[in-house]
């Protein structure tokens, strides 16, 4: 019996492997890869600012949202600037203290938002909210390569 067992085991595992060869093959065939490399130029001054090549994108929607939304400061300030009766006012009632935030980044080839509260912890405007919110104001200014 265990001898049948081995048989219809190494069947099946040859059958298994060239059916995924034979997928292979016919994936080759209908999408060619082409395997060359390409090489790319780097330079050895630390003068020189890397540029990365920027990638075709189809994302149809990649201007909905005007760069003055989210590059102009006075436009960032406008909630503040319409709400001046409340700043440098304490309270002792958390709930007045909560507000909404809302975050918008964008890219070549998508559009992210995300949305999440925080509450002010100093009269002059500091407010305290999670990490996955503030990740956008903290990726704003830092470039493709990290820096700031």
């Amino acid at each position: 019996m265990e001898f049948l067992t081995n048989v219809i085991i190494a069947i099946f595992t040859a059958y298994l492997s060239f059916t995924n060869f034979l997928a292979g093959e016919i994936i080759e065939f209908l999408e060619p890869v082409d395997d060359t490399a390409t090489i790319i130029e780097t330079s050895t001054s630390s003068n020189e600012e890397i540029k990365i090549p920027s990638l075709p994108t189809d994302f149809p929607y990649q201007n909905i949202i005007p760069n003055i939304l989210i590059n102009n400061p006075e436009y960032q300030k406008a909630s503040l600037l319409d709400s001046t009766e409340i700043i440098n006012a304490t309270t002792n009632d958390p709930l007045v203290a909560i507000v909404n935030i809302y975050c918008t980044y964008t890219t070549s080839t998508f559009l992210r938002t995300t949305t999440g509260t925080g509450f002010f912890v100093s009269p002059g405007g500091v407010i305290l909210t999670n990490a996955h919110v503030a990740q956008f104001f903290l990726l704003e200014n830092t470039d493709a390569l990290g820096n700031t």
